[in-house]
């Protein structure tokens, strides 16, 4: 072979062995630009998927607190509303209870005063008689009906029982201060609770509080509820034992002052006819 085919058959080689060289070398950075470009892809989707993922959880953990929150307010509204209704109907109840105390006090109370008025009349009239018989006698003019008239308004008048039950009134009506105690801190607890429970309805419509301040006005209206119901409790514990005691001491009292106001009321006639006599003598 000659010189010059030898040559020409090493740059050939040549020429092959550096185009494979550059053909590889491309091949090369186009994988690496595709495993780049994949990559990025991978890393922009990831990305995309995590950012869309946490908006997810993000709109739906804010949905569920306000769903959440929401429901807190119902549910502490129908709490309230079933509170209301039950304690109207154990106020209404109770007003029974304490409306058959303050009228039976309210009739002792009259009967006393109505009492110390009788009392009052029958001293009064007695005292009068004295000064009439006193009367008769300086001017002479006893006659036989007129000294009748006179000893029956003196005999007939008796003051022991009316003044025995007038005790027993007295100490009825000032026997139970604590009662008066009771019904006082129990009016006091009621009003207390009904502005609660108006003020914690307003802020419940109202929703512009955070749920630490909920709970502890939530506290706050469930103390004043259970002291009501206590000061409400121990007051119908006592009011039964107090309305027997002194619904027997008005039955004792409305039959006495019934026989007295008869027997007075023969009194009283024969202070009339009395009166009249001596009227008419003294005209004659």
């Amino acid at each position: 072979m000659l010189e010059s085919d030898v040559k020409l058959m090493k740059l050939k080689n040549l020429n092959l062995l550096l185009k494979q060289q550059i053909i590889q070398q491309i091949e090369e950075t186009e994988e690496n630009e595709k495993c780049t470009q994949l990559a990025k892809s991978n890393s922009d989707q990831h990305n995309s998927v995590s950012y869309e993922s946490q908006l997810s959880v993000k709109e739906t953990t804010i949905q569920y607190y306000r769903e959440d929150e929401s429901s807190k307010y119902e549910d502490l509204k129908v709490v309230l509303a079933n509170i209301q209704i039950d304690e109207s109907t154990a106020a209404l109840q109770d007003q029974v209870l304490i409306e058959s105390y303050e009228l039976i006090e309210n009739l002792l109370d009259h009967c006393l005063q109505y009492l110390d008025c009788m009392i009052l009349e029958i001293k009064s009239s007695l005292r009068f008689t004295q000064v009439l018989n006193s009367y008769v006698v300086h001017e002479n003019k006893i006659t036989g009906p007129i000294s009748n008239s006179l000893k029956k308004v003196c005999e007939t008048a008796e003051l022991e029982s009316l003044e025995d039950l007038k005790s027993k009134l007295f100490v009825s009506l000032n026997r139970y201060e604590n009662i008066k105690q009771l019904k006082q801190e129990h009016d006091q607890r009621k009003n207390d609770y009904k502005l609660a429970l108006k003020n914690f309805k307003i802020i419940l419509e109202v929703m512009n509080i955070n749920q630490k301040s909920l709970n502890k006005l939530r506290h706050q209206f469930e103390d004043v509820l259970m002291n009501y119901k206590h000061a409400r409790a121990v007051l119908n514990q006592e009011l039964p034992f107090v309305l027997t005691e002194r619904t027997k001491v008005l039955s004792d009292c409305l039959k006495l002052l019934g026989h007295e106001c008869d027997v007075w009321g023969g009194n009283r006639l024969d202070l009339s006819r009395l009166l009249m006599e001596l009227g008419n003598l003294s005209i004659g």
